[in-house]
């Protein structure tokens, strides 16, 4: 529905901050892209009319997508223009079931009107401590007292279909230039109530509402509605595509994970990293002749990707994602990390030779060294050395003692097991 146009005797502009990281990309957030595109310009008649062409005191009206909640489905939102007499305020709709919803709540003018949310600026945070995001926004307006100027902050939250502001801090600026500061602030940057502070207090206020937080520098595009009637259909959505798809957040917000180590198991290999500072989650990927397939998504620091064969290569790498898995919080090591499997090699044959036991097996597919490893009783497998022959021989051990034996393959550098390994391998009594 439309709203009625509202003469208010406050002034108030918006202007979004600039954000640079781009959501997942899926085939949801492809259909619904496609499709809240297509509802808005199936359903101008809810949302457009005459008023948006208005060039108003800041200009005239316009549309952009933003990602209110950080789902990956981004929300239709209008904003209306600003006249010389201060009527502004924004319309918020989503897409659901085949329909263009408008959401509720959000901050109300002084006669109740549902005006949106408000504010000249709203910048999103990714805060580290959650690993989720914020949004700010603060709000501009003038008291009617003296002309005093009121500077609201607040956090937008958006639960997908209705919007809550949350005033924390506010200042009014007199006309004689000075300047009060409070710990709270109401609808339309109204500070009655609210108890006064000093500056110190107000500005550790604000920085405690972005502790352990980073400016994610959030980027949209506003389509104009001054010559919005005179454009073709295929113009409209062409426009409506490029908001769309203009909406990003920074692409780094905490720091690159990077590949550890790689390990061979009985059934495929163990990947580990290190945990990333702010990191909640974790997605892997392998490459392949299409591009990088994710293979598994953690909140650990490992992941045993199966299936691969004896001699098979695979090049892996990895991101650090948003809690809700929906956007990606770092870069990732483009180039990615190679594995390639051997094969278990097995102990063949053990014999008594001068000086001890000498241990043989055959040459394992994709072996380049192996590591030969002892164990005495329920002890655990120790290494004894590394070689890259297929046979070793055990000098140092005490004379009627049983011994058991097992070889794994690894890499040139000795720090990749690249195979797995006998558990049950070749038993002796050793002597000498």
């Amino acid at each position: 529905m439309l709203k009625k146009i509202v003469s208010l005797t406050l002034a108030l502009v918006m202007v979004l901050g600039l954000f640079t990281m781009m959501p997942l990309t899926t085939a949801s957030a492809a259909s619904y892209k496609d499709n809240i595109i297509n509802a808005v310009l199936n359903n101008q008649s809810k949302w457009y009319d005459s008023y948006l062409a208005y060039k108003g005191y800041y200009g005239c009206g316009s549309i952009e997508f933003i990602d209110l909640n950080f789902d990956g489905n981004l929300e239709f939102i209008v904003n209306y223009p600003c006249s010389d007499i201060g009527d502004s305020y924004r319309d918020i709709y989503y897409y659901e079931n085949g329909k263009l919803i408008e959401s509720y709540g959000g901050d109300h003018s002084p006669d109740g009107t549902y005006v949106g949310y408000l504010g000249f600026s709203l910048d999103a945070y990714y805060d580290k401590s959650t690993g989720g995001y914020k949004l700010l926004g603060t709000s501009m307006l003038n008291m009617g007292e003296g002309n005093d100027t009121v500077y609201a902050n607040y956090t937008l939250n958006y639960d997908g279909s209705y919007i809550t502001l949350n005033y924390y801090s506010a200042e009014t600026i007199s006309s004689s230039g000075k300047t009060t500061y409070y710990d709270d602030a109401k609808s339309w940057g109204n500070t009655y109530g609210a108890n006064k502070i000093s500056k110190s207090m107000y500005n550790s206020i604000n920085a405690n509402v972005t502790k352990n937080c980073v400016n994610a520098n959030l980027s949209t595009y506003k389509v104009s509605m001054q010559h919005w009637a005179t454009y073709s259909t295929s113009k409209k959505k062409s426009l409506l595509t490029e908001s769309y798809n203009s909406f990003s957040l920074k692409k780094t917000l905490v720091s690159k994970p990077v590949i550890k180590k790689f390990e061979a198991k009985s059934n495929g290999v163990k990947i580990t990293w290190d945990a990333v500072s702010g990191a909640k989650k974790y997605r892997v990927y392998r490459k392949t002749s299409s591009g990088w397939k994710a293979v598994a998504t953690t909140t650990g620091t490992s992941i045993t990707d199966k299936g691969i064969a004896v001699g098979e290569k695979r090049i892996y790498t990895l991101r650090c994602l948003s809690k809700n898995e929906k956007y990606h919080i770092s870069s990732y090591d483009t180039a990615g990390r190679g594995f390639q499997r051997a094969a278990t090699p097995k102990i063949s044959k053990a014999s008594y030779v001068t000086g001890g036991v000498k241990l043989t097996w055959p040459k394992a597919t994709g072996a380049v060294k192996y590591r030969v490893f002892v164990k005495y009783g329920d002890k655990s497998w120790t290494k004894l050395k590394d070689t890259t022959s297929t046979s070793f021989t055990h000098k140092t051990g005490k004379k009627g003692r049983v011994y058991t034996y097992t070889v794994r393959c690894i890499s040139s550098s000795g720090k990749t097991y690249t195979s797995h390994f006998d558990a049950t391998g070749k038993t002796v009594k050793f002597k000498r």
